[in-house]
Order: C-alpha cells, then sequence, then structure tokens
C-alpha cells in the first residue's frame, strides 16, 4: 500500500480494528479525472455548475445548457453520468453528485470515480459525505473569502474498511435509505402539485355544485356564493415600525413581534419571537390578537402576498398587511389563509413594480374582490385542505427522519474515519 502523506489528523490504527478491517487512502479509492474538452467542438450541452449541487443530496435536479448565456473558460471538464461531482471551494456544503447525464463543470468542481480493489465503488459516495471526510475536507482547506482544498488535500485522507461482504451489506442498507429519501421526496412534491389542483377545483367549482352563475372578471361561480370586496368585511391596516416610548398610544415592554422569516408556505400558522421594546414602542393599533390573518407586504417576489395567521398575540412591523375585525358571520379566517395562499401569484402581480412591496395607500387590497362560499362549505373547504397540509406536513417529517437515518448509518458504518 502506499505510504500515507503526512496529516494533523491521527489515522486508526491497525490493532484497534475489527478483524476483516483494514486502513485505506482515499487516493487508493478514488481518482480525479481531467478531462478536459473544447467545448465549441463537442457534443456536450450540459453543465453543472456550484449552485446545482445540494448539500447532502445525490441527485442533480438543476442544470444549464451551453447555449444558456456566458459561461466562463473554466468549464471545460467533462464529466460522464454516473461519476461523482465533488465541490472542492467551501467545503463545509458537502456538495457530492452523481450525474445522471454527459455535460461539463468549471474546474473547482473534482471530477472522481472509483479505483483500485480495496473499497466496493457502490460505497465511495457514502464515504464522501461521512463526517470523517467532511472534517479533512474543512480542515485542510485554504483562504478565507473562499476557501478550497487541493485534489492531495483529500487523497491523504485515510479510513477503515471492512471486509469486501460486508461493504456489500452496508452498500445496501445505505441505498436502499437513499431509495427511501428519493421516493419520499417525489411523494412531497406530488402531493404539494395534488393541493394546488385540488384549491383550483374548490375556489372555482366548490363542493357539490351543479349550477353556477357568469361573473365580469372572475368567471363562472357556484350559485349561492358571494362576490364582495375585502373592504366590505373586514379592515386592512399596515404594520409599523417601533417607535420611541414615552406616548400612552404606544405600547411598553417586552411583546412579541412577528418578522417576515416567521411566515413559510409550511404552516397555516405562524409564531413570533419575543422582543423586548423597553426602549422602544410599538403602536397599540398594530398589536394583533391570536388568529389575525397577515400578509407580507414587502420582501422578496418569492414571499410578497404571503400570508399566515397569528399562533398568538402580537406586534407586526411595517413589512406586513394585517386583516383584522373579520366579519364571522360572512368569513372564516382559515378560508381567508387558503383563498390568500392560492391567490398569491396574483398579489405578486400587484406589487409595486420594480420592487416586491404592496402599497396600502393604494386600498389596493381592500379593494379586493373575493368569491365567498357559505360559512358551512367555507369550514368543509379548510377541512379538506387542513387535511391535506397534515398529510404534507407528516411526509416532511418522514422525510426528515429518514435523512437523518441515512448520515447516523453513514457515521456508524464509517465511524472509524479519521479516528
Amino acid at each position: 500500500m502506499t505510504k500515507s502523506l503526512k496529516t494533523d489528523m491521527a489515522p486508526p490504527q491497525s490493532s484497534s480494528l475489527p478483524n476483516g478491517w483494514h486502513i485505506v487512502r482515499f487516493g487508493d479509492v478514488a481518482k480525479k479525472i481531467s478531462d478536459i474538452v473544447d467545448r465549441k467542438n463537442c457534443d456536450l450541452d450540459h453543465f453543472v455548475a456550484g449552485e446545482h449541487m445540494q448539500t447532502d443530496d445525490f441527485r442533480i435536479k438543476e442544470w444549464g445548457t451551453m447555449d444558456n448565456g456566458y459561461l466562463g473558460p473554466a468549464f471545460n471538464h467533462k464529466f460522464s453520468k454516473g461519476q461523482i461531482l465533488y465541490g472542492s471551494r467551501r467545503t463545509y456544503l458537502r456538495k457530492v453528485s452523481i450525474p445522471h447525464f454527459d455535460g461539463v463543470c468549471a474546474n473547482t468542481t473534482f471530477v472522481i470515480e472509483p479505483t483500485g480493489d480495496d473499497l466496493i465503488p457502490e460505497l465511495l459516495p457514502f464515504v464522501m459525505q461521512s463526517a470523517g471526510f467532511n472534517e479533512q475536507s474543512i480542515r485542510m482547506s485554504k483562504g478565507s473569502t473562499n476557501p478550497y482544498i487541493n485534489w492531495k488535500d483529500i487523497a491523504c485522507y485515510e479510513f477503515a474498511v471492512p471486509e469486501k461482504k460486508e461493504q456489500r451489506r452496508i452498500a445496501t442498507t445505505l441505498w436502499a435509505t437513499e431509495d427511501c429519501i428519493v421516493k419520499g421526496e417525489r411523494f412531497v412534491a406530488a402531493a404539494e402539485q395534488a393541493k394546488q389542483v385540488l384549491m383550483r377545483e374548490l375556489f372555482s367549482k366548490g363542493i357539490g355544485h351543479f349550477k353556477f352563475k357568469g361573473i365580469k372578471w372572475i368567471g363562472n361561480v357556484p350559485e349561492g356564493w358571494h362576490i364582495i370586496k375585502i373592504k366590505d368585511f373586514t379592515t386592512v391596516i399596515r404594520g409599523a415600525s417601533p417607535r420611541p416610548k414615552g406616548d400612552s398610544r404606544y405600547y411598553d415592554g417586552p411583546v412579541p413581534r412577528l418578522m417576515t422569516e416567521d411566515v413559510t408556505r409550511d404552516g397555516m400558522w405562524v409564531h413570533a419571537e419575543i422582543d423586548s421594546l423597553t426602549e422602544d414602542g410599538a403602536k397599540l393599533s398594530r398589536f394583533l390578537k391570536k388568529g389575525s390573518l397577515v400578509l407580507i407586504c414587502s420582501g422578496g417576489k418569492e414571499t410578497v402576498g404571503l400570508p399566515g395567521l397569528l399562533s398568538h398575540d402580537a406586534c407586526i412591523h411595517d413589512g406586513f398587511l394585517a386583516l383584522t375585525k373579520i366579519n364571522d358571520t360572512v368569513a372564516n379566517e382559515e378560508f381567508l389563509y387558503y383563498w390568500f395562499l392560492y391567490y398569491q401569484k396574483t398579489m405578486e402581480q400587484i406589487a409595486t413594480h420594480g420592487c416586491a412591496f404592496i402599497n396600502l395607500t393604494t386600498d389596493i387590497i381592500s379593494n379586493l374582490t373575493i368569491t365567498l362560499p357559505p360559512l358551512q362549505e367555507q369550514r368543509q373547504i379548510v377541512s379538506i385542505l387542513s387535511h391535506c397540509d397534515s398529510t404534507i406536513a407528516a411526509s416532511r417529517t418522514n422525510l426528515i427522519a429518514t435523512r437523518a437515518l441515512k448520515m447516523k448509518l453513514i457515521g456508524q458504518f464509517f465511524s472509524r474515519v479519521g479516528n
């Protein structure tokens, strides 16, 4: 076996290994491929950049094409389907990918494939996801702003492997776990898509209707539904920044404050962090009760118009609008949440051109026209959609647990890596 390069990591000692285990160097089981191509005279159409590779995810879900904009001269390293791509910059991001197509990448992405007879090829990607390998790559990285490693920095990494029969058992277990992750992600994506289709049907056709009426600018809606403006059954207010204390109109003291990052697409109810306003104050009119419906009115195009229901009393800052004093004989707050969630794209379109901001002074939200079913049907629609959300949330929880299990198994199987 080739003599190990010097490193500050103490390798595992042979005497401490179980029977059948032995020490190998990463450079003895993997090799870096440098296949330089002329992009103008090759039949490759795709390229993979750093942003196309995701943390702890073997799959490449996005990529670029050669004819789509400028591609720097460094993108001249060919990779083939099934080889391993490794991001050598900012290795703490743990980007290890296995492309399902041929293409090119930059010189900062290592193209790696198995070699030698010490490790079965199926295990190599998991070794590269192990904590020991990641610690080695971070420790040996150079530079501060955009740290990087050279091939020799990881080629010298030493770890222990069992005999081939045990390796195959480990590989079967890890790839089975990876398969569960892939199927779990597909299920979540399919469930989310199904929810969108269901919302489209529920907000246009309702439940069990056979008679419809045509409404200008809206289309056909079930008979018996109300066509009403937001301002006719609710009050829309805008959040406020903290103000100096000393005025009875302002709240003084610790108070939950809702920030835009608290609102996500993953759930109906949003929380707020407790924030002390002993030096500043929050206007009492902006201090909302639990259950109030809030909308992000500034932020990014991805989030503007995103709704949420307060899980407890909170003060909203000026990045929010809120619907308060909702007439509960007309509308259900949870139904309104789903309505705004479905029509969030409309909120994006009415946001001020050039910036993601909904200007309250134009009364654009107050004057929005909404189609409201009778209250009983609103509750039925909420029940259906909340059940969808519960299913999606449970699936996401299972997916997170499966990912954690995979990393735990890698840690157990390669626990001697870098010891």
